[in-house]
């Protein structure tokens, strides 16, 4: 079966040919369109083997950065547990951000793709808290910290 050009790189036809391409070192694949691949999958892909096993670059990148997405939010939630202070925070800029979050959540939804529904949905829940602490009146803000840590 031929491959057919479509917008911007090769279409593969099947799988056996998309494996078979996969496995050459330095092959870019651009999978926009393919059935059964989303349009961010693969988009444009290097492979090189490492111990037999074909190794994804791009997947790496995304992992490092969802896992610095995520984490980035703990310091600043730890603190306001700490110091019960969030008169530094903007609770609009928050919003738009818990927002952003959810949509993100509902595209990766939408799409089937795990990676974005965990990632943002962690990120969620964490910008959620801090922007829940930030609309608290005070008395609540340190009960809900006192529940959370209640040396601090």
């Amino acid at each position: 079966m031929q491959a057919k050009k479509f917008r911007v790189g090769w279409i593969v036809p099947g799988p056996e040919a998309f494996k078979a391409n996969a496995r050459d070192v330095g092959e870019r694949l651009v999978a926009i369109g393919y059935p059964g691949i989303s349009e961010h999958a693969l988009a444009s892909v290097s492979y090189r083997s490492i111990g037999g096993r074909a190794m994804n670059w791009i997947t790496i990148a995304g992992s490092v950065a969802a896992l610095c997405s995520m984490i980035s939010f703990v310091p600043q939630a730890w603190r306001i547990v700490k110091s019960r202070d969030t008169s530094s925070i903007s609770p609009v800029m928050y919003s738009f951000t818990v927002a952003g979050f959810a949509l993100w959540t509902l595209y990766g939804i939408g799409l089937g793709e795990w990676p974005l529904i965990v990632t943002n949905s962690v990120c969620l829940l964490l910008a959620s808290f801090i922007l829940l602490m930030t609309l608290l009146p005070q008395a609540k803000k340190n009960a809900m910290a006192d529940t959370m840590d209640p040396d601090a």
